[in-house]
This record gives C-alpha cells, sequence and structure tokens, in this order.
C-alpha cells in the first residue's frame, strides 16, 4: 500500500508539474496577448488621429478652393495697349508731315476722296491690329 501511495504521490507531483508548466505557458501567452491589445489600442487611436487630421486638411482645402475661386485671377498685361493718336480736323496737316518733322517714320497706303472712305479704310487696318490714323493734307493745286 505504500507502494501505491508513493505511486500515486508521483503521479500526483507529476500532474501538479505538468499543471504549473501550463499555468506558465497561459501566463506567457496571455502576457503577449495583452501587448498585442495594447499595440493594438494605440494603433486605432493613431488611425482616429490621422483619420481626423485627414478631415480637417479635406476641408481646409475646400475652404482654400473657394476663397480663390472667389478672387480673380491676377491678370498679366503681355502686350499693353497703344493709345491711338488722333488728329482732329482742326489740326489736320496742310501739307506733308514728313517735311515738317512730326512723323519720322510713316508709310502712306493710300489716297481717299471722302472722309468717310478713309474712316472705313482705319477700321479695316484696326481690324487686322494695325495702329492707323488719317491725316488731311491739302495738294493745292490738285485740290484739298
Amino acid at each position: 500500500m505504500r507502494l501505491l501511495l508513493l505511486s500515486r504521490i508521483g503521479d500526483l507531483e507529476k500532474q501538479e508539474g505538468d499543471a504549473r508548466n501550463e499555468l506558465q505557458e497561459l501566463e506567457r501567452k496571455s502576457s503577449v496577448l495583452m501587448e498585442k491589445k495594447l499595440e493594438n489600442d494605440r494603433l486605432k487611436r493613431k488611425v482616429d488621429l490621422y483619420s481626423d487630421m485627414t478631415t480637417l486638411l479635406e476641408r481646409k482645402n475646400q475652404e482654400a478652393l473657394i476663397k480663390k475661386a472667389e478672387k480673380p485671377e491676377e491678370v498679366t498685361v503681355v502686350k499693353p495697349a497703344v493709345e491711338k493718336k488722333v488728329v482732329p480736323e482742326e489740326k489736320a496737316v496742310q501739307s506733308n508731315p514728313l517735311v515738317q518733322g512730326e512723323y519720322p517714320y510713316s508709310i502712306y497706303l493710300s489716297s481717299l476722296k471722302t472722309l468717310d472712305q478713309a474712316k472705313r479704310a482705319i477700321a479695316v487696318y484696326a481690324n487686322k491690329g494695325i495702329q492707323a490714323y488719317w491725316v488731311k493734307v491739302n495738294l493745292k493745286e490738285k485740290g484739298e
């Protein structure tokens, strides 16, 4: 009976050792799971933070786009407008302007009989982007 009890005690001690080993393994797994849970919670907070930041940046971007749309774009003048020189009829040149030195460079393109013809010719040149004007010239013996 004593042998039986010793055998039984050996079995119980072995079971106790196995149970302790199993308990240590469970504690180790529990510790690992707790670390992973903490890491998971930390990552969730980080995702929430990034999500909030993204939402804020999207809102700010929309506001900036709206403000940009409200402002007119800056206009850059490539070719400034040239002020046309208009010679009133009262100050019309009575002779060749080159002789008087008023126009250092001139190209005469036509001679017309009426003021309406001259205005139409100027309009044609203006539509083509050419700056033009008329000058009344007195040709003396040939008439005005």
